[in-house]
């Protein structure tokens, strides 16, 4: 499930920053599928900084199999070691902007 947390944010985080940012509804559908249809997962939480500072966030799903507590933005999920995917995303997308050397 870790592993699909995050490539789910990370796949968000990498449209967002490129294309127009997905409603609500939209990541809600997503959300859906990777859980009810897929089963990638139990719960899952996208939170959404959008340019002039708003904050969204959604979620779908429950904590885990035997907890069915909905996750929401205040849930807390364990992601392991992702340092180093966070780095090579930030280093990737300030190499590609425009005005960088």
């Amino acid at each position: 499930m870790k592993r699909v947390l995050l490539a789910l944010l990370l796949a968000l985080v990498a449209v967002s920053s490129h294309a127009a940012l997905a409603t609500n509804a939209e990541i809600q559908k997503i959300l859906a599928d990777r859980i009810d249809v897929q089963h990638q997962g139990v719960g899952i939480v996208v939170g959404v900084l959008e340019a002039d500072g708003k904050r969204r966030v959604v979620g779908h799903g429950t904590f885990d199999a035997g907890d069915k507590r909905a996750v929401d933005g205040d849930t807390l999920f364990e992601i392991g070691s992702a340092t180093k995917v966070f780095t090579a995303l930030l280093s990737s997308s300030t190499t590609s902007s425009p005005g960088t050397s």
